[in-house]
């Protein structure tokens, strides 16, 4: 299996259907795309649709955020959830322990990322 990854920048005021446009035009044209962004990931889904192929089947989609975008996308997006409210509640946790406690050593904390497999990448679910 040959796996390569390409970069593309994208703002939020830019269209998918573009970014859509020049990953399409790649040869071999790719078959998966990770968006750091909900949005984006859903433009793409409809670019992709739009230009008559299929989410899963031809290209599939994973995405980071897991907003709700991700749940009532017309294909459910599967999200990779770092779990950006428990990432944030730990910082200040830890923060106010700083100021508390300054000459306490400083502990790390890690937190587990979550596959949500949905029906972007292939996962099937029964109804």
């Amino acid at each position: 299996m040959f796996i390569f990854y390409l970069l593309f920048p994208w703002k939020t005021d830019d269209d998918p259907a573009e970014l859509w446009r020049q990953i399409a035009a790649l040869k071999p044209r790719p078959t998966a795309i990770f968006s750091y962004s909900d949005e984006l990931a859903v433009g793409l889904l409809r670019a992709i649709r739009v230009a008559g192929l299929s989410v899963p089947d031809d290209v599939a989609i994973v995405t980071q955020s897991n907003t709700r975008l991700t749940r009532i996308a017309e294909v459910p997006l599967t999200v990779v959830d770092g779990d950006s409210r428990g990432v944030a509640a730990a910082a200040v946790e830890s923060l106010l322990e700083q100021v508390q406690h300054p000459l306490a050593p400083r502990r790390r904390v890690l937190r587990k990322p979550v596959l949500l497999a949905r029906e972007s990448s292939g996962e099937r679910r029964s109804l």
